[in-house]
């Protein structure tokens, strides 16, 4: 009997250790592992511009698309960190231009567009 006593406060020990151990916080947890990119799209010609998004992580080859709110505002949350190349298209005018996010940025890119811009 003094056995199995024995094996349970060494289950309930080795529970309270496990329970203590994962409540700990580690530098790790918490961080951010992406990136965000936002701003906003501008023509002098209209005051709210419709504009498609598309940025592409130049290692990666992996798309994303997005579309400007009423405001003619962008964000395009959760980008690895790298180098991508960022196109907007809006009313038959495209700009185009190269940035490079890191580990928890929070990146403002505004676009003006523009007849003479490609």
């Amino acid at each position: 009997m003094d056995e199995s006593a024995d094996d349970g406060s060494t289950g309930l020990s080795f529970a309270a250790c496990l329970r203590c151990f994962l409540s700990v916080p580690t530098d790790a947890s918490g961080q951010a592992v992406s990136a965000t990119l936002f701003g906003a799209v501008t023509d002098a010609s209209v005051e709210d511009c419709q504009a498609q998004f598309r940025v592409l992580n130049s290692r990666r080859g992996s798309p994303r698309s997005a579309q400007t709110s009423d405001g003619s505002e962008y964000t395009i949350p959760v980008l690895p960190a790298g180098d991508y190349a960022v196109t907007v298209v809006f009313s038959g005018l495209e700009a185009a231009k190269n940035i490079t996010l890191q580990v928890a940025a929070v990146r403002a890119r505004d676009f003006t567009m523009s007849p003479g811009e490609v």
